[in-house]
């Protein structure tokens, strides 16, 4: 009974998987033009699924699994023929996390990281889906530079990229840090319709009311301060302006959504230091 169970799992477990990868397959097709033969279709599908079952990815565990009417060997020797032959497309990879993604609508984060391997550093401008407590990465790009921060057009490039991957209507909301600001870089968001989150730094100025006003000088002893209709880099805007939890630090919330909003959604940018964490771990 129990080997049976165990048969009428794997079986329903393959039946799932093949019936993701025709849906990647046509979403291919539609997006790129592309065409996967037949028998690198098969692999794909006998492998993810033999991943899945035997939770390795070592090739001998995962061959043992991939059911595919052959000896094991063979099965080794496929998946090793397909590593020396293969050059991932990072658009398609891109293609198949978002189609990964639960449907609906979903929270973008975008952030840059410095990453040393050996004695080259990496500069990574990355895009993510806050998925939990941690994010999915749907874009990322090696800036071609070491170290510094990214531009607009950097920037600009990455985030039409997730436009058309993702597509804008299921955005619902961005947060970036203090380096992703700039009147070129809002009115790109404001223009696309982009809800958006971000952190200004704190010698930022603003005009509120008659007066210029500079966010350091705000909060004057209380721990928040709500702000709507500002005037910054050119437009209209809220402002959040909080006191951080370690008590000391001020922490100040850009949205082109309301104030009283800022502070709790600001709070979801945190996923995407997670998967960089995880990621150099």
């Amino acid at each position: 009974m129990q080997k049976e169970k165990k048969l009428s799992h794997e079986k329903k477990l393959s039946t799932n998987i093949q019936e993701f990868f025709d849906k990647v397959y046509t979403e291919i097709v539609l997006q790129t033009d592309q065409t996967i033969n037949a028998a690198r279709r098969e692999f794909m599908t006998l492998y993810v699924a033999g991943m899945i079952q035997s939770r390795s990815v070592h090739s001998k565990d995962v061959a043992s699994f991939m059911d595919s009417g052959v000896k094991i060997d063979s099965d080794i020797r496929r998946i090793e023929r397909f590593y020396e032959g293969y050059v991932l497309d990072y658009k398609l990879f891109a293609m198949l996390l978002c189609l990964c993604i639960p449907q609906g609508r979903v929270n973008l984060c975008m952030d840059r990281t410095e990453w040393k391997f050996g004695d080259s550093w990496h500069n990574i401008l990355a895009i993510t889906v806050q998925f939990g407590s941690t994010s999915i990465p749907i874009w990322v790009e090696i800036l071609d530079k070491s170290r510094g921060s990214s531009n607009f057009e950097e920037r600009k490039a990455a985030l039409q990229m997730v436009f058309k991957l993702l597509g804008k209507k299921r955005i619902r909301a961005f947060f970036a840090d203090r380096e992703f600001i700039g009147p070129e870089w809002m009115n790109y968001l404001l223009t696309n319709h982009i809800h958006f989150f971000i952190r200004l730094r704190n010698n930022q100025y603003f005009e509120y009311g008659a007066k210029s006003c500079q966010i350091c000088k705000m909060l004057n002893g209380k721990s928040q301060r709500l702000f709507d209709g500002i005037g910054i880099y050119g437009t209209r805007l809220s402002l959040g302006i909080f006191k951080a939890e370690n008590g000391k630090d001020i922490v100040a919330i850009l949205t082109n959504t309301t104030a009283k909003r800022s502070r709790k959604m600001y709070r979801k940018r945190w996923s995407i230091e997670v998967f960089f964490q995880s990621l150099k771990q």
